[in-house]
């Protein structure tokens, strides 16, 4: 079983090349699915490499 890897909203910022601001923005309007816990915000590291390969669904 292969153990899921999340990114902090920095991390996913570098990976995709954009600004932080950019994934708050997307995270805001549900266009990325993220865990909340408390304050802190992950996003898996399968849906960044799904953005990566076929873009963000609108």
């Amino acid at each position: 079983m292969q153990k899921k890897r999340y990114l902090n909203v920095k991390e996913a910022a570098e990976h995709l090349t954009v600004e932080v601001s950019t994934i708050r923005s997307w995270i805001f309007q549900g266009k990325i699915p993220v865990k909340r816990i408390g304050r802190c915000v992950r996003i898996e590291d399968s849906t960044i490499e799904r953005i990566l390969d076929s873009g963000l669904e609108s």
